[in-house]
């Protein structure tokens, strides 16, 4: 099992996560060429552009992936040809409106007008993305990975090139979603010349209304988990600044290496998890690998934590140093989405998604809370802190949920011991600053620990089977 879903991780995931690793990669760059203050108006508009995408897919592409296996080949292609026409006439409504009302958005969240051009620019994006999505759900499905690769690399290139061109010849912040719009239309260009003869090009009311029927109940979770994630800006626009969104944003990039693994984990994850459920020992397969994903996920966490003021350092500016506090705790916080997902088995399988739902329109509520009372007080390490425990929340009731609608046995020492270890990272290198001698050692220790670990779950296993 294992060496399957790492072949899927590092074909799939991993390329599927490049795009969002086009942001890292120009940081260097970003911050030399914006202030703190431009890289926040950055950040705000892509918010903005990440909530109403959300309206775009109605969480379709979760239809098509739980759905995929379970058809003929004709209605597979029928039911992809119908998300995809469904989603992408809706995009392009809410890409009409953001246009429409552009210059009042701007004017309300940046005091002027002067952004308007930039939010018309960036809601291009909005069905673009949509389009992707879908298609790379139907290549990943093909078990097409040099393509699937293939084009996703040349998105980062378009992306990265046209990036550098509009900064060079000096259009401001509308650089940046110059190059990402140009990134995205290749890269639905050839995805529907590869795809033009998968698709039936026919709607059919019958299989949009059961591929609703799964997707709709899942709405409010992914409205919930956006909240919870994006919420905070403007939180921080209304109590801070928008130089303090620019910091925040920058201590994000930084700390998305979390956000890559989880995007590669989703990609590769689901397509395995509903291909395996059909196993009879599934349940022991599932629970064993859940040490293995704290156990990554924890190095990971660990390694950023300790040596984010080394990242930033060659990736940021002097403007921006002051971010490397707050990247243990951020590198924590999207470390949690990924035992989320992997945890959330019982909705899944039982069909009852309604109750993640629940968990993540709780959870955003629980996170404005402390946000509205922390941000004030301490600032960003506030917001921080509200984004820590509200991911720990949503994973305890996540975990109490998931078991009960499907048992399977996850390890709460496991993740105790990766949760408690984690918390001590990030306060360590929040509110100290240990010598870089201290800190290798530390991470050091962890790994060791760490391999030590993986070594006697590979003996259980290899006992087990004997």
């Amino acid at each position: 099992m294992k060496k399957e879903l790492l072949i899927s991780f590092f074909s799939y995931g991993l390329t599927s996560a490049l795009s969002k690793f086009i942001g890292v990669l120009l940081l260097p760059i970003y911050t030399r060429y914006y202030s703190n203050a431009d890289y926040g108006v950055i950040d705000m508009i892509q918010t903005i552009i990440t909530i109403v995408m959300v309206f775009g897919t109605l969480q379709l592409e979760t239809s098509l992936q739980r759905y995929y296996y379970e058809v003929e080949e004709k209605d597979r292609k029928t039911i992809a040809s119908t998300i995809l026409i469904f989603t992408s006439v809706i995009s392009l409504l809410l890409t009409v409106i953001i246009q429409l009302f552009a210059s009042g958005i701007s004017l309300l969240c940046f005091d002027t007008e002067a952004y308007a051009s930039s939010l018309i620019v960036a809601a291009i994006t909005i069905p673009l993305t949509t389009i992707s999505v879908v298609s790379f759900i139907i290549i990943r499905y093909m078990k097409k990975p040099l393509f699937f690769a293939g084009i996703t690399l040349l998105q980062v290139i378009v992306t990265a090139l046209s990036t550098l061109y509009f900064i060079h010849i000096d259009v401001g912040v509308l650089a940046v979603f110059y190059g990402q719009g140009l990134g995205y239309l290749v890269l639905v260009i050839i995805q529907f010349i590869y795809l033009r003869h998968f698709y039936s090009y026919s709607f059919n009311i019958n299989f949009l209304k059961k591929m609703l029927a799964f997707a709709l109940p899942q709405f409010p979770a992914r409205l919930g988990s956006v909240a919870s994630s994006y919420l905070n800006r403007f939180v921080m626009l209304g109590v801070l600044s928008i130089s303090a969104i620019g910091i925040y944003s920058v201590a994000l990039k930084c700390a998305s290496a979390i956000s890559i693994l989880q995007a590669a984990f989703i990609m590769s994850w689901f397509p395995f998890f509903y291909e395996k459920l059909k196993e009879p020992n599934h349940k022991e397969l599932f629970k064993s690998f859940f040490t293995y994903v704290c156990l990554g996920v924890g190095i990971v966490v660990a390694f950023m934590s300790l040596f984010a003021k080394e990242i930033l350092i060659i990736i940021a500016s002097a403007e921006f140093f002051e971010a490397y506090r707050l990247v243990g705790g951020l590198s924590l916080y999207l470390s949690l989405f990924i035992v989320k997902e992997y945890i959330d088995m019982g909705p899944r399988i039982t069909k009852r998604t309604l109750y993640i739902s629940y968990t993540y329109v709780i959870t955003a509520i629980i996170n404005f809370v402390l946000l509205y009372y922390f941000t004030p007080l301490t600032g960003l390490e506030g917001v921080v802190w509200s984004m820590v425990f509200t991911n720990i929340f949503l994973i305890v009731m996540s975990w109490w949920i998931s078991e009960r609608l499907y048992y399977i046995g996850f390890s709460k020492i496991i993740f105790v011991i990766f949760i408690v270890t984690a918390l001590v990272l990030v306060l360590m290198t929040m509110y100290w600053e240990p010598s870089l001698f201290i800190r290798i050692s530390l991470f050091s220790v962890f790994l060791v620990l760490g391999g030590i670990q993986y070594l006697r779950l590979k003996n259980h296993e290899i006992l087990n089977k004997g």
